[in-house]
């Protein structure tokens, strides 16, 4: 993804919601939270967490293909299948 991709608040708000979605179909996906939680504070004692990185992916990620599926022909199946992703 191009670091100077810019998002409307519209695309945003819709990743967000289908993080949360996501988070209400299969909670189970997210039982690492406290794991990630446990890990976090370990980064942060030695120096900057990873978190915000690798949040920032996932919603750039949901937002880019939430576009791509805006943009692309009915049916294409590729753009079909969401890939369960946790922000840890």
């Amino acid at each position: 993804m191009d670091p100077k991709t810019t998002w409307t608040d519209s695309e945003m708000a819709a990743a967000f919601n289908t993080w949360m979605r996501r988070y209400i179909d299969n909670p189970e996906m997210f039982e690492r939270d406290w794991q990630s939680v446990k890990r976090y504070l370990d980064e942060e004692r030695e120096g900057e967490p990873t978190y915000g990185q690798t949040c920032t992916a996932l919603l750039q990620g949901l937002a880019g293909k939430r576009r791509d599926v805006a943009l692309a022909p009915a049916g294409d199946p590729q753009l079909a299948a969401e890939p369960a992703i946790a922000c840890t």
